[in-house]
């Protein structure tokens, strides 16, 4: 069987799961985040397409929004301007990010340990029931997890190849989670501890990485003391 298959019938199953009453109102769990978010998108499709200010119909129309950056909302709102308002294409902009992070996340598992690891998260993702419901909301949550997950995969692509051009995507990626969810800051501490374990462990750092390596070298200068003092 080609490598390639298990990971598409793995997307196959992330897209069937997550378009499964994908015509349905919005009316689910969080209905609010995402009757607001929808509301962002008719206003830009019934204003100025400016994403820098967006907009809602709160206390009247044309009422300033304090919100993160609506890329969610802007994006949709093309939909709407090409073809007509309808709420399900801000579910199918999300499943398509959705299912994006899915073979984000293979690919990174696979990067960092073997085909079968990759194909086993990706699996895990697809199949979450968290990753499923989030993955179909009418929400920024999954454009920020995606951005997240290629945010990782472009910094460690950087720092194993030194690749300048995965280094601009990572840093890309980055910052667009954030811009669409604060809580994407997350993410700093696993840069850090990759861009640490990359700079200084290569460089000899490695002896205090775990406990184990630190006894033993412990117990090597001790022993050595011990036969100098003899």
């Amino acid at each position: 069987m080609p490598r390639r298959v298990p990971l598409v019938l793995i997307l196959l199953v992330a897209a069937g799961l997550r378009l499964q009453f994908i015509t349905a109102p919005l009316l689910d769990a969080h209905r609010w985040r995402q009757v607001d978010t929808a509301a962002v998108a008719r206003a830009f499709y019934e204003g100025p397409m400016n994403p820098l200010r967006p907009e809602a119909n709160w206390g009247g129309a044309h009422g300033a929004v304090e919100s993160e950056f609506p890329l969610l909302s802007f994006v949709v709102a093309i939909f709407y301007k090409l073809f007509g308002v309808n709420e399900t294409w801000g579910r199918l902009v999300v499943v398509a990010f959705s299912v994006m992070t899915v073979a984000l996340v293979y690919v990174l598992a696979r990067d960092l340990l073997d085909h079968a690891a990759g194909l086993a998260a990706a699996f895990m993702v697809a199949v979450s029931p968290g990753a499923v419901f989030y993955g179909r909301a009418f929400m920024p949550d999954s454009l920020m997890v995606c951005f997240s997950v290629a945010a990782l995969l472009g910094f460690h692509r950087y720092l194993r190849d030194d690749n300048r051009g995965a280094l601009l995507a990572g840093s890309l990626s980055l910052a667009l989670a954030v811009l669409v969810k604060l809580p994407a800051v997350i993410i700093a501490a696993p840069l850090v501890l990759m861009i640490w374990k990359a700079r200084r462990w290569s460089a000899g750092a490695w002896v205090a990485s775990s406990p184990h390596s630190a006894i033993r070298t412990a117990a090597a200068a001790a022993s050595r003391s011990g036969r100098a003092s003899n």
